[in-house]
């Protein structure tokens, strides 16, 4: 993702919380921001502990039973073991907690989203830059080249 659509700066931030985490300094400029499964797990155990010293929780395998609105916002939460107040929730359940979706969606409006797929394709990186950049392949200039192939 380039952010070049990113007219609320939500890509933008993410990228910055990132860095204060330990990404490296260059996923905030460069045209295809990544940093690997390695460095991504301890930016995420950093992010986890920032958000647990502002008061924040995980609860990790455990299910999600009710959720009580008050005035329109979420006011409280049941888990299998617990009544938690709060008033700001976010649920990471992933694609298969079925009895999840059907509670939440007893409870509010849910709205799908476009569904995507994303498969790796890898190819030589020479064959790749070649093809991009034809005689001038292995000027280091220009470094490796990159491709996105997509379809609809």
């Amino acid at each position: 993702n380039t952010l070049i659509k990113d007219r609320s700066k939500r890509g933008k931030k993410v990228l910055e919380e990132f860095v204060e985490a330990g990404a490296p300094t260059e996923i905030t400029y460069i045209n295809k921001p990544h940093i690997g499964t390695d460095l991504l797990r301890n930016v995420l155990v950093n992010i986890r502990k920032k958000i647990i010293s502002m008061g924040g929780t995980f609860r990790f395998e455990e299910c999600l039973t009710d959720i009580i609105i008050k005035d329109n916002a979420v006011y409280r939460i049941v888990t299998e073991s617990d009544i938690i107040e709060t008033d700001i929730l976010v649920l990471a359940i992933g694609h298969s907690a079925r009895d999840t979706f059907e509670m939440l969606n007893s409870k509010l409006e849910l709205t799908s989203k476009s569904f995507a797929i994303g498969v790796r394709v890898e190819h030589p990186q020479k064959m790749i830059s070649e093809a991009q950049y034809g005689e001038m392949a292995g000027n280091p200039l220009l470094g490796p080249a990159d491709y996105k192939f997509v379809h609809k």
